[in-house]
């Protein structure tokens, strides 16, 4: 047992190791390319970068019938590569933003690509900035509110599960159905010890999601022991 501990420990520790140097490469290129930092850096254009973003934006417009629309569709485009090319996600998150920049969702997208590299506290700044922008995303509540869960999972402070359940709840009140607030619910109630709770949120999300779906979390119900 103790060996295969310690297999899982050394692998854990190279997945961090090279998520950190991921992540160092990233920050460093990002100092000489714009279009790796959210909003493309937020500094002074030039005139040639402000007139290729405009020509962009025209070009793009055509194959839409709204800027939010396209803007979306960038999101979507960015998210699909969360897991496989975090530079291109950061690419199509920011050509999300020079379409709308009034886009909430361009804000989840960047703080998502901080979260891949672990950098929580970035990821919640964006996160938050997107809430000044509509405080009643869903998405945003969602994602900030699993954010402190994996900072719970670094630190194992109870604080850091109350806010994540707050945000949560928040969310939850305002999108009942939403499978994916209901399944961080559950996940949080087990973290915090309270089954009872949990296994109620695990129904909610299992009556829509459906009776197969997420099977870790089912086997974490099963386990989950009452902190009482």
């Amino acid at each position: 047992m103790k060996t295969l501990l310690s297999f899982i420990l050394i692998l854990l520790l190279g997945t961090i190791s090279a998520q950190n140097k991921d992540y160092e490469l990233f920050q460093r290129e990002a100092k000489f390319n714009k279009r790796l930092l959210p909003k493309l850096g937020s500094t002074t254009k030039s005139i040639d970068q402000i007139e290729s973003e405009r020509a962009y934006v025209k070009k793009t417009m055509k194959e839409y019938s709204s800027a939010r629309e396209a803007s979306d569709t960038m999101v979507k485009r960015g998210y699909e590569l969360l897991k496989t090319d975090l530079k291109e996600a950061m690419n199509n998150f920011n050509n999300a933003y020079l379409l709308d920049s009034s886009n909430a969702n361009v804000f989840w997208g960047f703080g998502r690509v901080y979260s891949e590299f672990g950098d929580y506290d970035l990821a919640e700044k964006y996160y938050r900035e997107g809430l000044f922008i509509s405080e009643k995303n869903t998405m945003l509540l969602n994602a900030l509110g699993k954010n402190f869960q994996d900072r719970y999972a670094q630190e194992e402070l109870k604080e850091y599960l109350e806010k994540s359940i707050e945000l949560l709840q928040s969310s939850y009140k305002l999108e009942s159905k939403n499978a994916e607030t209901s399944e961080l619910l559950s996940w949080a109630y087990i973290k915090l010890g309270d089954c009872k709770t949990a296994t109620k949120y695990f129904n909610y999300h299992i009556a829509v999601a459906g009776n197969d779906s997420n099977e870790s979390l089912r086997k974490a119900i099963m386990n989950c022991k009452s902190s009482d």
